[in-house]
């Protein structure tokens, strides 16, 4: 696929734990990274009332409730209806839809396998394609949210990781209805060198089963509880930054910026300058997890 056919024809999808966002992707002229290029489609999927079995049920495989599957169905709609929205004026030709979401996989990729704030589902790319009236080729794999929201920052053209030199250090710091995190060298997302935190975990998760995850599937647990205050996410960040800051200087190495993307970059806009002792960087890319899974699944 060649750089312009790709710039033109591709939708990015960002699952999130209430709502799902679609854009039409472009790439700017000369390499100046990329960008939505239309209205970004927004629709809420969570159902009135819904709660998602707690994580340890999920991981022992309890099979899903009536509400689940409706909340599935739900998720899957929402995914097709963006969809349709965003690709109402591609230009003419192939079009290939990238999707990120929160939680982590199932083993083929193609489905989420354990949510905190969500149901599960076993294929959303194949669900979502029957769903949809757009005919498009789907990713043949789902993206986590937090590497396809530090792809974003990245490759974004006003993303806040854009222009790291080859040996300096970031952390994405994901706020939204969970906190997620990666660690960025350059321009490439690294699997994170460190344990879950341990304040950010979901009390029910057993700890042998997130020892045992990938860094994606580690990233996507990690939660705060849904009663916590604006200053108490603020403070769970914050401290665990000057964790990090602290680990990756026991390492010889300095995290040059901290970016805030997510959710986390509206809600504490202008809050800052530094956060845990590094310096603050909020996100001013737009539809940055959309991005990201399509920068994500351009470089499979």
């Amino acid at each position: 696929m060649t750089q312009a056919e790709g710039a033109a024809r591709w939708i990015g999808v960002d699952i999130g734990g209430t709502r799902v966002r679609a854009v039409l992707v472009r790439e700017r002229a000369g390499g100046g990274g990329l960008e939505p290029g239309g209205t970004v489609a927004e629709r809420n999927w969570a159902p009135p009332g819904f709660r998602p079995l707690p994580l340890s049920e999920q991981l022992a495989g309890t099979p899903p409730s009536p509400e689940e599957r409706g909340a599935a169905e739900a998720l899957i709609r929402a995914v097709a209806e963006t969809v349709e929205v965003a690709g109402t004026d591609v230009p003419a030709g192939p079009l290939h839809i990238a999707l990120s979401s929160a939680g982590p996989k199932t083993p083929d990729g193609r489905g989420i396998a354990c949510w905190l704030n969500g149901p599960r589902v076993a294929d959303l790319p194949t669900s979502s394609a029957a769903a949809c009236s757009v005919q498009a080729r789907w990713a043949e794999r789902v993206l986590d949210d937090t590497l396809a929201g530090a792809l974003g920052e990245i490759h974004g053209a006003a993303g806040g990781l854009r222009g790291l030199a080859e040996r300096e250090h970031a952390l994405y710091l994901a706020l939204g209805t969970g906190v997620a995190e990666a660690w960025v060298s350059g321009d490439l997302v690294q699997p994170m060198p460190f344990a879950p935190a341990h304040e950010l975990i979901d009390p029910e998760a057993p700890r042998g089963a997130l020892e045992d995850m990938s860094f994606d599937a580690r990233a996507g647990l990690r939660a705060l509880g849904r009663g916590s205050s604006l200053d108490d996410v603020w403070a769970a960040a914050e401290r665990l930054t000057q964790e990090r800051r602290l680990a990756f200087a026991e390492r010889g190495a300095a995290l040059a910026r901290v970016v805030l993307g997510g959710k986390g970059a509206e809600l504490f806009a202008g809050r800052a300058t530094t956060l845990g002792g590094v310096p603050l960087v909020e996100s001013a890319q737009p539809a940055a997890q959309a991005l990201g899974a399509v920068a994500g699944l351009r470089q499979l």
